[in-house]
């Protein structure tokens, strides 16, 4: 996997990396916080992924430089964000003019941008944009003391940074296995409680492969702003899904009802008024709490789903997909052949002498022959099908033409036989000419009855096929088509 620096700048990368450079502060020799995270990111990225996705983060830049159009052109060009959160990096007036950048493409909720909380920083104090993302915390607190999880600090610290880096690129790469396409829609899914953070996060991934938009309304903001960021998602989802566990989990200062039993009230309304699904999922064998009452009671309605994770994800995409089509109708039988205004001569031909055979119906009614091409089969038809029309064919004309242009000699001799034995069955007398066209190759053996060679082998030969035109006048003379 290539890493970039500034001199690559302009084109798009699979993951750019936006960072304060006052994060990743170390002696020249070394390897600072961030190049160590992203190393350790970029290295399970290839395992996962192969050696493809090309990582950019800038190391030659310095603070206070103009930002050049070319590094900002590469943000919105490349397809994730990976931003390391800092006081540091909202300080930023570089890092803003990213992160703006990157947002100018209108997908953050698509899951383009990964957060990484470098420092422990209340969610009001975070770029607005980015306070309804999913993110990892790279610091852990003791006390109320909260520490950066650096290597430096010893092996405490540096086994749960790098367990953690490997979480960031599993992250990445079910991201990046998604085709960059236009949504198919946007999903509402609400904001689990801590003990059902794994199967949401299945959920999450499994709808963006699926090339959903996952509309996430997170926890931390104030009444007002989370009211109306709710009211906003509710509005523009496809689909609404809840996922309930066993207890009702966190509430917010401003209320006395739990976030599960908020997102409830506002999800039921949405449904209602705007008749969309709401699909609501509780694990198997999930006991209703009594205490709150109202919180049990919404684990207790009977359309809440009781079933495993992957039973209740192959519902909501069959949801999305929507009913199943109708099978289509039955193909219609083909018209009846139209009536011939003269001798006609059926032209036979496999599809890799249609070309051949093209140029020999157009000879032909250059010479007021009739002529009917092998009808093409449609899509859906069967073999039997396609050989019945075939054969229709060959029994309301004068005589017929087997083209042997490039097809193999089997396929000649098995179609001039059947062929044969078709005229005999309609008791109809008409003459085959087996026409060896181009290019040369060994003549066809003699077949016998009313099958004739027909030597074209250097081109389609008048001498050649003007006797065989008479034989066909007469089977049709014969035949009482003509008088």
């Amino acid at each position: 996997m290539g890493e970039g620096s500034s001199t690559g700048a302009g084109r798009g990368y699979d993951v750019f990396v936006s960072y304060a450079h006052a994060d990743d502060d170390a002696d020249a020799d070394e390897i600072g916080w961030v190049g160590e995270l992203v190393k350790r990111v970029g290295t399970r990225l290839r395992q996962i992924l192969g050696p493809k996705p090309r990582v950019y983060i800038d190391t030659q830049l310095t603070m206070g430089q103009h930002v050049p159009e070319a590094l900002l052109q590469t943000i919105r060009a490349s397809r994730t964000l990976l931003l390391i959160l800092s006081p540091s990096y909202c300080r930023s007036e570089w890092c803003r003019l990213e992160l703006e950048r990157f947002l100018d493409r209108g997908d953050v909720s698509r899951g383009s941008i990964f957060v990484v909380e470098a420092e422990c920083m209340p969610r009001d104090e975070w770029p607005p944009a980015l306070r309804d993302l999913k993110s990892v915390t790279l610091w852990e607190k003791e006390g109320d003391i909260a520490h950066r999880l650096d290597p430096l600090l010893g092996e405490k610290y540096a086994t749960e940074f790098y367990l953690r880096a490997n979480r960031i690129a599993h992250y990445l790469a079910e991201r990046l296995k998604v085709p960059d396409r236009a949504p198919s829609g946007s999903v509402w899914i609400a904001e689990p409680t801590d003990d059902l953070i794994v199967p949401y996060e299945k959920l999450v991934a499994a709808l963006e492969q699926a090339g959903w938009n996952v509309l996430r309304t997170s926890f931390h903001h104030e009444e007002g702003a989370y009211r109306e960021r709710l009211r906003s998602h509710l509005r523009e989802a496809r689909l609404l899904v809840q996922l309930l566990g066993p207890y009702p989990g966190r509430r917010p200062d401003w209320s006395a009802a739990p976030y599960t039993l908020l997102q409830a009230e506002a999800a039921r309304m949405a449904a209602d008024a705007r008749s969309v699904r709401w699909l609501r999922w509780r694990p198997k064998g999930t006991a209703a709490p009594d205490e709150p009452a109202e919180y049990g009671a919404l684990l207790k309605e009977r359309e809440v789903q009781q079933s495993t994770i992957e039973e209740f994800q192959s519902e909501v995409l069959r949801v999305l997909r929507g009913p199943e089509p109708p099978a289509p109708p039955p193909l219609a039988p083909p018209p009846p052949p139209a009536p011939f205004r003269g001798p006609s001569i059926y032209v036979h031909s496999a599809d890799v002498d249609r070309a051949l055979a093209t140029e020999v119906e157009a000879w032909l009614r250059d010479q007021k022959m009739d002529t009917m091409g092998t009808p093409p089969a449609h899509p859906e038809e069967g073999p039997a099908s396609v050989r019945a029309r075939q054969l229709e064919s060959l029994r309301v004309c004068d005589g017929a033409i087997l083209v042997y242009g490039m097809v193999s000699r089997r396929w000649v001799l098995s179609q001039s036989k059947l062929m044969r034995k078709e005229l005999e069955m309609a008791r109809r007398a008409g003459p085959i000419g087996v026409l060896n066209g181009p290019p040369p190759k060994e003549a066809m053996p003699s077949i016998g009855g009313p099958v004739i060679t027909l030597d074209c082998s250097h081109g389609l030969s008048p001498a050649v096929l003007q006797p065989f035109m008479e034989r066909v006048r007469s089977s049709a003379q014969a035949n009482g088509a003509h008088a």
